[in-house]
């Protein structure tokens, strides 16, 4: 007796000269946490910096390794979730904090390798720093 076994898969789809095909590469959601930073200008730093009123949240920055274990770019991200702001930068993610937390943000990252994108979640829980009430917004 012989036994046939079917094997489905999304069919490729394209993104302009790009494809989306999972049997070449498929990034994987991922998870972070950060207790937000600020700055007035000089380097980032836990507390309320010398200068109170001029002072905003420190950006953290994600690379494409962290969706996969090839090299690939980041091409495009979305906030789909939560307080702040994302944006692309030369390959990489940049989340900047919109508030203290605590919070969970959720980032929706395109990824690029080769001529493959693949899409993954970030999520980001974003913890309360103590020298700032929780929840309350950053400035700048």
């Amino acid at each position: 007796m012989s036994t046939t076994e079917t094997v489905t898969r999304a069919a490729p789809r394209t993104y302009g000269s790009f494809t989306s095909d999972e049997a070449h590469f498929q990034a994987v959601d991922a998870t972070m946490t950060i207790t937000p930073r600020v700055t007035a200008g000089g380097p980032c730093v836990a507390s309320v910096p010398l200068s109170p009123w001029r002072y905003r949240a420190c950006a953290v920055s994600v690379t494409g390794d962290r969706f996969t274990r090839h090299t690939a770019r980041i091409i495009a991200v979305n906030l789909l979730a939560g307080r702040g702001r994302a944006t692309v930068d030369h390959g990489r993610l940049v989340f900047r904090p919109g508030a203290n937390g605590p919070y969970t943000a959720r980032v929706s990252v395109r990824l690029r390798r080769d001529d493959y994108v693949s899409t993954a979640t970030l999520t980001i829980h974003v913890l309360a720093n103590a020298h700032f009430a929780p929840g309350k917004d950053f400035p700048g």
